[in-house]
């Protein structure tokens, strides 16, 4: 679609106390900016208090862009970039709106009567902003890269189910903390195992195995962290680490990885073993979390190394 400059520009002063900052366009094609300056106006809003103007700005953008010829990476850019300054509008209405004797709700929240909600922002609304930002980032990143690769604009309703742990069936519920790995004290043996296929450069969480560095799950960017051979014992989101383990292998950031997680089949990261290309030992004698068993999974250069010695742990299972 032709449109003339003019008609692209959005000026974003009232929104982000950016004055000047616009939506480019180029030979009558819109142009959207780097992600540099869209983040700089995105700080620029929350120094302002007015995410939710520049909220409607993006989305401004984003009904002009469904009408131009736009490259499907920049409608990602976009959406992306909608979804975080949402997080920023959830992250600060649950500072901002506190828990009291109910005068308005919804199905995930519910507002004090002290702390009303800010103009323009209705409860379902708010609701909804606060359950995204309640996405953990490595979830939250981990989608967005699950959906560019199936050529899928992100949503907020698709963040929050990527998010959401699978429901245990019925008649086997365990506690939640037989959902990952956090509270997990290694066995001597899977220990003395992954020490025979490889020394960790790094280890996620408190597992020994003589690793040269570790680090802590829930610590900010802890991707960024991880290179070289990895130990993962504490995998609190199993789906998007096994995801994201994965992509960093295949950027030759980690060469090889061994993850250890609740025996336990969760639908949302089962399918990421299956689909990911893990090869997997599901520990025999082994029982922790209240009797739940122990799965060790393997992914890089080693496989062969990795079969031969747990073979002598338990059942082997490749992808």
């Amino acid at each position: 679609m032709n449109m003339p400059p003019s008609d692209l520009r959005v000026a974003a002063s009232d929104a982000a106390a950016a004055p000047g900052f616009m939506l480019p366009a180029r030979d009558h094609r819109l142009d959207v900016p780097p992600d540099e300056q869209l983040q700089l106006v995105r700080v620029a809003a929350k120094s302002a208090g007015n995410l939710r103007g520049l909220r409607q700005m993006v989305a401004a953008w984003e009904a002009v862009a469904e009408k131009c010829d736009l490259a499907f990476e920049e409608m990602v850019r976009l959406a992306v970039f909608r979804l975080e300054v949402e997080r920023d509008l959830g992250a600060e209405l649950a500072q901002t709106v506190s828990q009291g004797r109910p005068k308005k709700r919804s199905p995930e929240v519910t507002f004090s009567s002290s702390h009303e909600l800010p103009d323009g922002v209705t409860k379902q609304q708010a609701a909804k902003y606060r359950a995204l930002a309640a996405v953990p980032e490595a979830a939250f990143r981990a989608y967005v890269e699950r959906s560019r690769d199936q050529r899928k604009l992100p949503s907020a309703s698709g963040a929050r189910r990527h998010a959401a742990p699978a429901r245990a069936p019925h008649r086997s519920v365990p506690s939640r903390r037989a959902r990952s790995s956090d509270t997990l004290e290694l066995p001597a043996s899977v220990i003395e195992a992954v020490g025979r296929v490889f020394t960790p450069d790094v280890c996620v969480g408190n597992a020994g195995a003589g690793a040269s560095g570790r680090v802590a799950a829930r610590t900010k960017n802890v991707f960024d962290e991880l290179a070289g051979d990895v130990l993962v014992a504490d995998c609190p989101e199993p789906g998007p680490w096994l995801e994201m383990l994965q992509r960093l292998r295949k950027k030759g950031q980690v060469r090889d990885a061994v993850v250890v997680l609740s025996a336990v089949t969760w639908e949302s990261w089962f399918r990421a073993l299956v689909m990911g290309g893990w090869t997997v030992c599901f520990v025999e004698g082994v029982r922790t979390w209240e009797g739940v068993g122990v799965v060790v999974a393997h992914a890089g250069t080693r496989h062969r190394a990795f079969r031969l010695v747990f073979t002598a742990l338990g059942a082997i299972v490749s992808s």
